[in-house]
């Protein structure tokens, strides 16, 4: 950046939790659509699938998930509680406690609370997380970010943009 470090950047959590819900747009199931984001120490996402806790912990990207977080859509059924439990995860964090009043619910929250694994709700520093591939698309096709790596031909090419000129990663490099 030309002025700094970005002030409008994500916090990680609610990019974990954003994971977990794009995640859970992949879910075919009618009723009920659940993602999960499996985060270990150093903040770094090792397994986001939908159909959560169990794929999550079957397709991570990490040999082990001992001591790692878990974002999840839906707060866990009983079932997968136990499984958070034998993976050996530290923290549940849930979008959402759908069916808080279910036996189900209650036994996850008791075995949780027995493993001493804390849970708690996800509150988000952003409400909205929009996603506008197309937008992004186009800017990094107009703007070329990827291709320009320096501060002062960054501010050239703006330029050249709001004058409606044309410009192409070697424009400058030809003539200089």
């Amino acid at each position: 950046m030309i002025n700094g470090a970005r002030k409008d950047f994500m916090e990680p959590e609610d990019y974990f939790m954003a994971a977990a819900v794009l995640s859970a747009r992949q879910s075919r199931d009618p009723s009920t659509q659940v993602g999960a984001c499996i985060v270990n120490q150093d903040k770094k996402v090792v397994g986001v699938v939908c159909h959560a806790v169990l794929n999550a912990i079957m397709n991570k990207n990490s040999a082990d998930v001992k001591g790692c977080s878990i974002y999840v859509t839906l707060f866990p059924s009983n079932e997968c509680a136990k499984l958070i439990i034998q993976a050996g995860m530290k923290e549940v964090v849930y979008l959402c406690d759908k069916y808080h009043g279910s036996l189900e619910t209650q036994a996850a929250k008791r075995m949780f609370k027995q493993a001493k694994i804390p849970f708690r709700e996800f509150l988000p520093k952003e409400t909205d997380v929009v996603l506008k591939l197309k937008s992004v698309k186009m800017l990094l096709l107009l703007f070329g970010l990827m291709a320009v790596t320096s501060p002062l031909l960054l501010l050239l090419r703006l330029l050249l943009l709001l004058l409606k000129l044309s410009w192409t990663p070697n424009t400058f490099m030809q003539r200089g």
